[in-house]
């Protein structure tokens, strides 16, 4: 919080942030610190939220219902030129507990020894979710076709659970029409970073995605 607040206070200094913002800006942010770090509700984004389900229900029109459904696309949508992976943010309630998870997805990992038959192509997927009272997780999956080879790190303390784990993820498999090659079940152990599952990124062995 402390590295936020210097750094916004350096971009304040300058003066063309200050013709557009105004001066009262510093003392704006400042309440908007104060309100997260008191955990208090804010009215902007509680108004947003809003105005964003009233628009998707359909109130104000079609037009209305799209320019919203932009805004949604672009807060949980993040596709970049300069990024060789699709970037989700999928925040949600599961069971009464609030969850927030990123879903980072490579389309096109396979090569064409690792694609199928049919021309399918391979993809890889790194997923994070964070439930609250519950624990953070990692998730691995290698999609092809209806064929998946799945890697899960879990919390230590659900060690004693493996087993109703896999039941539970080879019925969620199966629900969905698809078929669990590999299953891999991880407890504990430190959060995995990027890097390792895309190691494209750092090696830029793709190209530049330029897709419109």
């Amino acid at each position: 919080m402390e590295k936020l607040f210097a750094d916004f206070q350096k971009m304040a200094s300058f003066q063309d942030f200050k013709k557009i913002f105004g001066e009262d800006m510093g003392k704006t942010f400042d309440r908007f610190l104060e309100e997260l770090t008191a955990n208090k509700s804010n009215q902007f984004a509680d108004s947003l939220a809003a105005n964003i389900h009233r628009a998707l229900s359909g109130e104000g029109g079609y037009e209305m219902k799209a320019a919203f459904q932009n805004i949604m696309s672009a807060f949980l949508l993040n596709e970049s030129v300069y990024m060789p992976l699709q970037h989700f943010i999928l925040p949600a309630e599961l069971f009464g507990n609030l969850m927030f998870s990123e879903m980072w997805v490579d389309p096109d990992s396979g090569n064409e020894q690792e694609n199928g038959k049919d021309g399918e192509k391979s993809r890889k997927m790194l997923i994070k979710f964070d439930i609250k009272d519950v624990g953070y997780f990692d998730m691995i999956i290698i999609n092809q076709g209806n064929k998946i080879d799945l890697q899960l790190h879990y919390p230590e303390k659900f060690q004693n659970m493996e087993k109703d784990i896999r039941k539970g993820i080879a019925e969620l498999v199966e629900k969905n029409g698809m078929v669990c090659q590999k299953l891999y079940l991880v407890k504990g152990g430190p959060s995995i970073a990027i890097s390792e599952v895309f190691p494209q990124i750092y090696e830029r062995k793709n190209a530049i995605n330029v897709k419109i």
